[in-house]
């Protein structure tokens, strides 16, 4: 599938920020036939999503099992006392509020984190997976949120060696 030009230009940014901008009025609204487009994107395995919610309490923002890789995950709340705890392949990664990871953010190149116009925003990239990738938050109490993720799943690898035998 060829994606529209416009789509060329999009897809490579930030998704997230662009979110922000666009609230603030920095950024065109993407005509509906180009918005629906990008959250139903897939192309093969490669998938691209988007949603705004209220909580109160813990939810899970994306959990995908197989081979893969996240390409951006980015969460956005009105709160700094967001917890943020992302697993890779049974590990945990990620755990703390987005007010942590502030501090921490300049000296890790993989996450970014920023207070911005009121705004909280964490960013984790380029996060590759052989079983299983979770990302879940736990407010404090009532929080808006605002995500975006990109991932991908590689179709499951042959076996290269006979069941329980050596080369």
């Amino acid at each position: 599938m060829e994606l529209p030009e416009i789509l060329k230009r999009i897809i490579p940014h930030s998704m997230g920020l662009d979110l922000i901008l666009q609230e603030e009025g920095r950024l065109p609204e993407l005509p509906e036939e180009i918005s629906q487009l990008i959250a139903s994107l897939k192309e093969g395995e490669n998938y691209i999503h988007k949603f705004k919610a209220k909580i109160k309490e813990a939810k899970d923002i994306i959990s995908v099992d197989g081979i893969g890789g996240v390409k951006e995950l980015t969460i956005i709340s009105d709160r700094g006392d967001l917890k943020i705890i992302c697993e890779n392949d049974g590990y945990t990664i990620v755990d703390d509020t987005i007010e942590k990871l502030i501090d921490i953010s300049p000296f890790v190149s993989t996450i970014e984190a920023m207070h911005y116009n009121d705004k909280y925003i964490f960013r984790i990239k380029d996060v590759s997976y052989r079983r299983r990738f979770r990302a879940r938050v736990i407010p404090e109490g009532e929080t808006s949120i605002e995500c975006f993720y990109n991932y991908f799943n590689l179709p499951p690898l042959p076996e290269l060696l006979p069941r329980g035998g050596s080369p």
